[in-house]
């Protein structure tokens, strides 16, 4: 939602505390109903007043086929809402309700009862209701209107009164009353509430993305087929290779060993009824680990230090709930249907917990549960053979790993609190408590207005972006990210996504684009509170500001998260070898261009032809032999004939 349109408190309705002192104990401007304090120009009605319903309907089953045909439309279920899985079509011919993907349906039975829905076309089976605006309301107000967490717990409740599954009670439904505005204060409030709606559906698709990359990276580091650059060279600078092992083919310096050999499995302890307490050491159960349950069972047992688990210890869940689980609490007690692992000497913990997770992740999906009622042995489990790197290797991906999960986290965390907002705002527009402004302009002439003043994507904000999230994702208060450095890696990013050099010279530090400093881009990042200058001890640069986020999100829009993690590949290389690295690449890309050979000779002839470049050659990062791996690892990120 822009800025432009951000909701404000009714000045009005803020008056409430001068008219109760006063003895009036309704607003100024607004007024008393049966559902509570309305605003004056509001009027009381129920649903049935603004919306028509219509209930679905169906063939016989044996009219059902699964593939569309020609002369058949789809038969729409609840389910289908969620899933493509059971698609079903029917005979067009039999089809009595139909409805487009704009239509608005109510799901009549649940878990959970009375969902909202919308977004598919065809004809809808007996399990879902239709409901239509009436002349008083548009659509999107009263889709919700409908959404509403109080009617939805009326809903619920009275379905709930009576055994059985009894669905959505049609009569409470329309007698529910509601407070209406007018059709263009209607508008800007659906509005509103739809542009809170774009933002969670983008951070939803983000955090897909997101987990998606992770769970690719998992495998890539996790087997060896992609290594970190520091792990990657022999001592003699040739790149290690592979090795065949029982597993197949590995790294040639890393181990097959068994997880019994890489840790220890210690059994939960199982409780009797008489054994639970109401107070004492708590015992962490399935349910506690998986969000279904926050209670806990106490016990004041005396047990073995073993049976015992402390924040940070790994722990897993091996009978119907399935997985690996890092302790975030106080000391406890883990339960039978759990193990505690205790890794040995050379194997780090973290990564152990995410080759657990990967290798648990690939048992979910291969099981017809969907991985709800797994189970596995201790001794299956200590009998399982993997591969394993160095200590130091394991811990670096690891890092690799948590830092995407945190990034992960921090999306949800913002997803749930985007949620909370909306609910928020629901209910202080749909009740009037918030007011919005209304345009007098036409729609047709409103829209001119807005596409107006929508920001353009050129190409300083595009830079003033890419300087941002590099500050943010390489920068800190510790090392703030220099001018030299953000502009070797904006340069690879470019030459990743584009394939060009567009905007770079020849510059004694490198591969350089002087309109970054002086043509926008960062003072637009500083304006803009995306950066801020910072110093430390020995550094000078930039470090990210509050509102980096927003930059962030411009950039997965336009560029998706894979960039920065195809990054990561520059991340622990000096200055002076981003420098080397950015250079040569020019210098190939130039080469390229002319037809010419690349090689060694040939980039040095390009270095020494330019009156900048030519100082280069003096110095030892610019030796053959360095000039000679630049290439190669050129070759390796870019397309290079």
């Amino acid at each position: 939602m822009s800025g432009d349109h951000v909701a404000e408190v009714s000045p009005a309705y803020l008056k409430d505390r001068h008219s109760r002192e006063s003895g009036n104990p309704v607003p100024v401007g607004y007024k008393q109903t049966e559902i509570g304090t309305i605003p004056e120009d509001w009027i009381q009605l129920t649903i049935d007043d603004i919306a028509q319903f219509s209930g679905g309907s169906q063939p016989p089953r044996s009219t059902f086929i699964s593939r569309q045909r020609s002369g058949y439309i789809r038969l729409i279920q609840i389910r289908d809402y969620k899933t493509s899985e059971y698609e079903t079509y029917i005979p067009e011919v039999l089809a009595r309700k139909k409805c487009s993907a704009t239509d608005i349906m109510i799901g009549r039975y649940g878990p959970p009862i009375f969902q909202i829905l919308r977004g598919i076309e065809g004809a809808y089976n007996v399990a879902l209701i239709k409901a239509t605006p009436k002349s008083n309301v548009t659509r999107e107000y009263l889709f919700y209107v409908l959404k509403s967490e109080k009617l939805f717990e009326l809903m619920d409740m009275l379905s709930q009164r009576s055994s059985g599954q009894t669905g959505v009670e049609l009569p409470a439904l329309k007698s529910y009353p509601i407070p209406l505005p007018i059709i263009q204060e209607q508008t800007a409030i659906a509005n509103a509430l739809s542009d809170v709606d774009a933002l969670i559906s983008e951070l939803e698709k983000l955090i897909a993305k997101k987990q998606s990359i992770k769970t690719a990276t998992m495998q890539q580091l996790l087997t060896g087929r992609t290594r970190l650059p520091q792990f990657a060279l022999r001592a003699d600078g040739s790149s290690k290779g592979y090795k065949q092992s029982e597993l197949g083919e590995i790294p040639e310096d890393w181990e097959v060993a068994t997880l019994g050999n890489a840790s220890s499995f210690l059994n939960g302890r199982a409780y009797s009824l008489h054994e639970w307490e109401n107070s004492g050491i708590p015992v962490i159960r399935l349910q506690n680990l998986t969000g279904r349950g926050e209670e806990y069972y106490y016990s004041n047992l005396p047990l073995p230090e073993k049976q015992y688990c402390n924040y940070g210890d790994l722990l897993f869940m091996w009978s119907a709930t399935f997985g690996p689980v890092i302790w975030r609490g106080k000391k406890a007690i883990y339960h039978y249907h759990i193990w505690k692992i205790s890794c040995e000497r050379g194997y780090s913990q973290s990564y152990l917990f995410y080759l657990l997770d990967d290798m648990t992740e690939k048992l979910k999906r291969g099981s017809s549960s969907g991985g709800t009622m797994l189970h596995v042995t201790k001794e299956k489990m200590e009998s399982t053979k993997v591969v394993f790197p160095s200590k130091e290797e394991q811990a670096a991906i690891a890092t690799i790993l948590s830092d995407m999960d945190d990034d992960i986290q921090a999306l949800e965390q913002r997803l749930t609190k985007t949620r909370q907002i909306k609910q928020g705002m629901m209910q202080e527009l749909l009740t009037g408590k918030i007011r919005l402004p209304i345009s007098t302009l036409p729609e047709s002439e409103s829209q001119s207005v807005r596409d107006d003043v929508k920001p353009k994507h050129n190409w300083a904000f595009n830079e003033a972006v890419v300087i941002s999230v590099l500050t943010n994702k390489f920068g800190s208060t510790q090392f703030p990210l220099g001018r030299m450095r953000y502009t070797k890696l904006a340069y690879l990013m470019h030459r990743h996504v584009e394939r060009q050099t567009e905007g770079y010279l020849k510059k004694a530090a490198g591969p350089y684009n002087p309109r970054t400093k002086y043509a926008g881009p960062e003072k637009i990042a500083l304006q803009n509170g995306y950066i801020r200058e910072a110093k430390s001890a020995q550094f000078t640069g930039f470090v990210a500001a509050d509102s980096v986020v927003d930059a962030e999100g411009y950039f997965d829009t336009w560029y998706g998260p894979e960039v920065l993690q195809w990054l990561e590949k520059v991340r622990y290389k000096k200055n002076e070898e981003l420098e080397l690295l950015a250079t040569v690449d020019m210098a190939m890309v130039e080469l390229q261009s002319e037809g010419k050979a690349i090689n060694t000779l040939n980039v040095k002839a390009v270095l020494a032809a330019d009156k900048e470049w030519k100082a280069k050659l003096k110095r030892d990062i610019f030796s053959d032999a360095n000039i000679g791996k630049a290439i190669d690892e050129a070759r390796a990120l870019f397309d290079f004939e």
